[in-house]
């Protein structure tokens, strides 16, 4: 991803010495400009990096047991197992994915949004548990992708329905197949009936709330 041209560093030296003899003044408060500068300190959503890229071999990937190193109680713990594995299979996605920028939050949103129309920011944010807050900026760096749009909910005029782009549809059925293909890979490692009984009791950990 390319730098904001407004990170750059500026020059201060030849406009202080030109107002060095001015008489100070108040700064009036300016709504509009607060708002631009607001808006250029607006962070964006990290996005990991590639582990395919320049130093991030598999000796700098992550290692779910560093020799000589006592894990101590978290060996003994499901989450942290979880974990673990978890993180291995994040870093083969993002690898997987690097040519389009999709992290697993976007590829999630993305599939959630095509398959769900009307929907509002605010149920994808229950839907992917996470607060509003991550959802806005999720859905910003995907329209900033040109990968999602708002459009007016036809029901309620203050409200906006997340819709997925031609863009986004013809990325999101190419990275459709990458992350098919990932998955077959990281799960490579397993029978198919144990690839089903890993879902069962992944299932069994995290069942449907109550209604």
């Amino acid at each position: 991803m390319s730098p904001d041209p407004s990170d750059a560093p500026v020059d201060m030296a030849p406009r202080a010495a030109g107002m060095a003899n001015l008489p100070s003044t108040p700064t009036p408060n300016t709504p509009k400009n607060t708002r631009t500068m607001a808006a250029r300190r607006k962070p964006r959503e990290p996005l990991a990096p590639d582990p395919a890229a320049p130093g991030m071999g598999a000796d700098s990937g992550f290692d779910p047991h560093v020799p000589d190193i006592d894990y101590g109680v978290l060996d003994s713990l499901v989450g942290y197992a979880i974990r673990r594995a978890q993180i291995r299979i994040y870093e083969d996605f993002v690898a997987s994915l690097a040519q389009w920028q999709i992290t697993p939050p976007r590829f999630s949103a993305l599939v959630i949004i095509s398959r769900n129309p009307k929907l509002k920011l605010t149920e994808l944010a229950r839907i992917l548990g996470i607060a509003r807050s991550g959802a806005v900026l999720l859905v910003d760096a995907l329209e900033e992708m040109n990968l999602v749009a708002r459009r007016p909910a036809p029901e309620d005029r203050r409200a906006y329905s997340l819709v997925l782009t031609p863009t986004g549809k013809r990325t999101l059925e190419a990275a459709k197949q990458a992350v098919i293909a990932h998955d077959a890979h990281v799960a490579s490692a397993l029978t198919a009936q144990e690839q089903a009984t890993l879902k069962s009791l992944l299932g069994r950990l995290a069942p449907p709330r109550p209604q």
